[in-house]
């Protein structure tokens, strides 16, 4: 059996880009995680 557990990512973002990637997560509804990058 496989117990591990799949991470599925959206989009990445920089974390210069934290406000965009707020807008995009309220307007796409996004299936997957979206990431900031530090």
């Amino acid at each position: 059996m496989d117990y591990s557990i799949k991470v599925y990512v959206d989009r990445t973002f920089s974390i210069d880009e934290a406000a965009k990637a707020l807008d995009y997560v309220k307007e796409v509804h996004p299936r997957g995680k979206v990431v900031l990058e530090i």
